[in-house]
């Protein structure tokens, strides 16, 4: 008799543990795709925006409608974990161009010529923010808001 509530409650245990991974991994898998900050619409090109992949790494772009950033884009790895989204920035996406005029009417007035480079971050350290999921569609990462584009992270 005691073999057998050893044994129910073993598989109990597994039962347990393998609902407990498989919501897990539902939650993880709501963050992949693409996320544009402050709107779902996509004129001519997209806003500052994340790309979560279901292998755990992260591209975060700046808009593309801001030329004159010096910051592009970083890469790395990311956990979601409760409310907390942890992240590894592993490089970076810099314009190391000069700056111009825009040209009037369809430029900014002053942006980069384009000249990107990729800085690889030697020793990166991890960083956390807060995360809210609103819906399917919506999240929070620190007070700012983004909206799910499209399911595809290669989008």
């Amino acid at each position: 008799m005691a073999n057998i509530r050893k044994i129910v409650f073993f598989i109990f245990l597994l039962i347990v543990g393998q609902v407990y991974c498989q919501t897990t991994k539902l939650v993880e898998n709501r963050i992949v795709g693409t996320w544009q900050k402050d709107s779902k619409i996509i004129g001519s090109g997209l806003a500052q925006y994340f790309r979560f992949f279901s292998n755990d790494k992260f591209v975060f772009k700046t808009s593309s409608f801001e030329d004159a950033r010096m910051l592009n884009a970083l890469k790395g790895n990311y956990k979601l974990k409760d409310n907390k989204l942890f992240f590894k920035i592993t490089s970076k996406i810099i314009n190391n161009g000069n700056v111009e005029i825009g040209e009037p009417g369809f430029e900014p007035l002053f942006q980069m010529d384009g000249k990107l480079k990729k800085v690889v971050i030697k020793h990166p350290k991890t960083i956390d923010c807060e995360i809210k999921f609103i819906s399917d569609e919506h999240i929070v990462i620190n007070n700012e808001n983004y909206y799910k584009v499209s399911n595809n992270p290669n989008f």
